[in-house]
């Protein structure tokens, strides 16, 4: 499992903190904290219409991911977090069939539809997933919270294209396989910091987009990471060809075991070559 080496960078009081010296083992919990997987789904894509809830062996695609993420240590709950839109219902009749909780919240305020779902369920830390992302594994929601927890950060992610201000000699990961973990109390401070909303930058942009504000570590790819660090691939499932590539990795290496790892994915690659014509835009 990924419990290996990984470097994390802090931003502390607006100065750059550095590489902290990797941490081996421990709890991935901090005492007394409530975490909460919540995985951002909705069905109105316009690029792959209820593209969560395709099947991929029998099962709904948003399901493999929910499956996987269960199996993180250090979670006290995975739930799906969607709109109050009736075209959503869906979601929520599958999260009713699975037992898995449902929040319904707002349809174009994400961060606001999160900080709801935190409130209802009793989340002190949110750890963030996009439904279309089912490649995330376990382990790198692991490896995500102890960097969050023993570093006593306010954010941590691993990182990849989609933080372009972050140190570029930070190794980073893969798109499509992003954890974020942060605070749930900073997810209601979002209407603080309109500027970032307007620029349409992401619904945490306004916590990691200011490391004076807030204490912020990523996880690089190296050590049992460092396949992962091919940051031009895109794994997330936004077009058809994105979910043939999901389909046909989850046929290759989910006969044994469903939690296959992310480089068991890469190494999959190289020795098919040919679906990576399959993954980013078409």
């Amino acid at each position: 499992r990924g419990s290996g080496e990984n470097r994390v960078t802090g931003y502390v009081s607006g100065q750059r903190g550095g590489l902290i010296a990797p941490i081996f083992g421990g709890s991935s919990r901090g005492c007394g904290m409530s975490v909460g997987a919540l995985v951002v789904a909705r069905l109105g894509s316009n690029r792959l219409p209820a593209k969560n809830l395709l099947d991929i062996l029998g099962r709904p695609m948003i399901e493999r991911l929910i499956r996987r993420l269960r199996a993180a240590r250090g979670l006290d709950l995975v739930a799906i977090a969607t709109s109050s839109d009736p075209i959503d219902q869906p979601l929520a009749d599958l999260g009713a069939r699975l037992d898995v909780p449902v929040h319904r919240g707002d349809l174009h305020n994400v961060m606001e539809r999160i900080r709801t779902a935190a409130a209802e369920f009793g989340c002190d830390t949110v750890v963030e997933v996009l439904g279309d992302n089912p490649l995330v594994h376990s382990d790198l929601v692991e490896a995500v919270l102890e960097r969050f927890h023993q570093e006593n950060l306010d954010y941590a992610a691993n990182v990849t294209r989609e933080y372009p201000d972050v140190d570029p000699r930070l190794r980073r990961f893969v798109s499509g396989v992003r954890v974020q973990a942060y605070r749930a109390e900073l997810a209601s401070r979002w209407s603080e910091f309109p500027e970032f909303e307007e620029r349409d930058l992401g619904t945490s942009a306004y916590i990691y987009g200011q490391p004076d504000r807030f204490r912020c570590g990523y996880v690089e790819a190296v050590g049992p990471w460092r396949s992962l660090h091919r940051p031009e691939l895109n794994l997330a499932v936004n077009y058809q060809q994105n979910f043939d590539f999901a389909s046909q990795v989850f046929s290759e290496l989910g006969g044994h075991d469903e939690n296959f790892t992310l480089p068991e994915v890469m190494t999959l690659l190289e020795r098919r070559p040919d679906l990576e014509a399959l993954t980013g835009t078409p």
